[in-house]
């Protein structure tokens, strides 16, 4: 649910017309969907989806933690992507922009990319979707693809800002859905253990190394953000920005409280807005409208 602050940056993005700009969008778990939205041309109705259609207990409901449907993805990407707020996945598929969405092997507890252009299909395009943003746990179901299951891409790529300057983007804006002085938090690791299940010696270890692996790079990433002067500096050509939520955003995983979620919606389309500098009341009027547009196209 902390993914409609990234949803309300993106609607900003979309009302001043830059959308055309990038070559280049990477997204993981609800980052991903959110990105489909917005290359879709249907951003308003995507952010929409969090206070109109999720924030219920069809989507989210911890009676059904045993039943491992606590979060119901199956609800979210059958019912509503799929027919309520429909993607337009053939706008997304020959979108000039290239689209890479990070899934996690459950096999292999890897993360493997794919890119839209080279999907076969529509259908190719809403699977990996819904792959991506399965988390585990509260969700305990495997999304098939092509003879493999795979999960939660925002695992072990929640932030794929290396992976983007090591394919050679030097002009990068990073859209995080918790304030960036507080964005790493590592899980605990009994949960660690939970997520990577009953598995040979091996594996496990193979599996603990990928992990490591992930944080060090989350880690690296908010680092560059951030600034930190104890990391190697950047290549002269790559520039950064960042849109995250101020100190104190009270949106968690799980909220579906509708004040607070249009709220952080706004938030951060208003961050966005200040990041170039736009502080004009119609830039704000034209956002509010086009969030307006998604509630009244439930």
């Amino acid at each position: 649910m902390r993914g409609v602050f990234t949803a309300g940056a993106l609607c900003a993005l979309e009302e001043l017309g830059v959308r055309p700009a990038f070559d280049a969008v990477y997204g993981s778990s609800g980052g991903a969907v959110n990105a489909g939205y917005f290359l879709a041309g249907q951003i308003g109705e995507g952010t929409s989806i969090y206070y109109c259609d999720i924030n219920n207990r069809a989507f989210v409901d911890f009676r059904r933690i045993w039943k491992g449907t606590a979060v119901d993805i199956d609800y979210c990407f059958d019912e509503v992507v799929a027919r309520r707020k429909r993607l337009d996945l053939e706008r997304i598929l020959g979108s000039p922009t290239l689209f890479k969405i990070y899934v996690t092997h459950a096999g292999d507890f890897r993360t493997e990319c794919f890119v839209q252009r080279e999907l076969g299909s529509a259908a190719d395009l809403l699977t990996l979707l819904k792959a991506s943003a399965a988390m585990p746990l509260v969700y305990r179901k495997r999304v098939s693809y092509r003879g493999s299951r795979y999960f939660d891409g925002g695992l072990l790529a929640p932030v794929p800002l290396l992976e983007a300057i090591e394919d050679g983007c030097t002009d990068v804006l990073v859209l995080l859905s918790r304030p960036l002085a507080t964005a790493w938090n590592p899980p605990w690791p009994w949960i660690r253990g939970l997520i990577l299940g009953r598995r040979n010696r091996e594996a496990k270890a193979k599996a603990g190394a990928a992990w490591r692996a992930g944080q060090e790079r989350l880690s690296e990433s908010l680092a560059l953000l951030r600034r930190d002067s104890a990391l190697p500096s950047l290549p002269g050509e790559v520039r950064l920005a960042a849109v995250a939520p101020s100190a104190g955003f009270p949106v968690t995983r799980w909220t579906i409280d509708r004040r607070l979620l249009m709220d952080a919606a706004l938030a951060g389309a208003r961050s966005a807005l200040d990041l170039f500098h736009v502080d004009s009341h119609r830039a704000r009027s034209m956002l509010l409208d086009s969030l307006k547009l998604g509630v009244s196209r439930r």
